[in-house]
């Protein structure tokens, strides 16, 4: 009965120890996150179309690339990249490319991501390469120099409309620079406009006043190139508009 027992034991050792050499345990598959992110233009907070993105692990590797196209007529929303990486603490390179734009690094640390699926980036903000840009209104052929002839300003109405691009300014001039060439035109220190003696009440920028009627603002960082008409012209009150007549004063405006 000894002897049988014996031989039981030994029959269900043999047994289990083949099984876990046939059958080994199998690996769960490596988790994974996706990286999302947008290239945009640092001042406006448009997204750009036409750039290329690269992500890098802390070595350097390559760990892909993906290449943004414009975004339609919608730049604001921006312009999405992904990126999946496994599902583990570890930093990472971003490298943004864009003609026109200075070369941007960010780096971006992954941790704590257990039940993560997703996570969204700070957005790549990039600047302009005011170094090497193109001058387009001028061409040398066989030293002749062509030069477009445009309207500086004229009026529409009851508006005043000036060319950005019919004005000469050198690289890296920025809103305040155009305005102080602009006929009519008077800017003073402290960023108080006037056309024609009369004193302008807002500036905004695509018919919205996103900086609170600081002028200095967007004449300081608005480089001029990416101007491309400047328009004055009276608009009504809020509470005038509401009201369906004129009960203010209207307001004198420069719309860029």
């Amino acid at each position: 009965m000894k002897n049988l027992i014996i031989i039981v034991l030994l029959y269900f050792t043999v047994f289990i120890t083949i099984n876990a050499q046939t059958n080994p345990k199998k690996e769960k598959p490596e988790q994974s996150i996706t990286l999302i992110g947008s290239v945009k233009n640092s001042f406006t907070k448009w997204g750009l179309g036409s750039s290329k993105v690269t992500v890098h692990d802390e070595e350097g590797n390559l760990l892909g690339s993906c290449f943004i196209l414009t975004y339609g007529d919608r730049p604001k929303k921006g312009n999405e990249f992904r990126f999946s990486v496994p599902k583990k603490n570890a930093k990472y390179r971003f490298h943004a490319e864009c003609e026109g734009y200075e070369p941007l690094d960010m780096w971006y640390e992954v941790k704590n991501m257990s039940r993560v699926r997703y996570v969204n980036l700070p957005d790549l903000l990039m600047q302009r390469d005011f170094k090497h840009k193109d001058d387009d209104l001028d061409q040398t052929l066989d030293e002749v120099i062509i030069k477009a002839t445009k309207i500086k300003m004229y009026h529409k109405g009851d508006t005043i409309i000036y060319n950005a691009d019919a004005f000469n300014l050198p690289d890296g001039s920025m809103l305040d620079d155009l305005i102080r060439q602009m006929p009519g035109a008077e800017l003073k220190d402290n960023g108080e406009i006037y056309i024609n003696g009369r004193k302008l009440d807002f500036l905004t920028l695509n018919g919205k006043d996103f900086f609170g009627h600081n002028n200095k603002i967007m004449l300081d960082n608005l480089p001029y190139y990416t101007v491309e008409q400047l328009k004055v012209f009276e608009q009504s009150t809020v509470r005038s508009k509401a009201l369906g007549h004129d009960v203010d004063a209207k307001l004198y405006v420069m719309d860029v």
